[in-house]
């Protein structure tokens, strides 16, 4: 998962960098979607996606992180 930027009024998108990965024993797994964040504290975010098979359960995850953006 990529975090990209843009300015509100612009909306020229620009790639910062990874800041979630995905375990290779996840290869089941083909639908990653509806990703969000928000703001907690202190350059912590909160960070919410779904994932699942084409046609099955989707699970919800969630973590906590602190992007470095350089």
């Amino acid at each position: 998962m990529y975090l990209w930027t843009a300015s509100a009024k612009e909306l020229e998108w620009t790639k910062k960098g990874k800041i979630a990965g995905i375990y290779k024993n996840a290869d089941q797994l083909s639908d990653w979607s509806y990703p969000w964040m928000v703001p907690l504290q202190d350059n912590t975010w909160f960070l919410v996606f779904y994932a699942s098979s084409r046609m099955g359960k989707s699970s919800i995850y969630s973590m906590k992180i602190s992007p470095e953006i350089k």
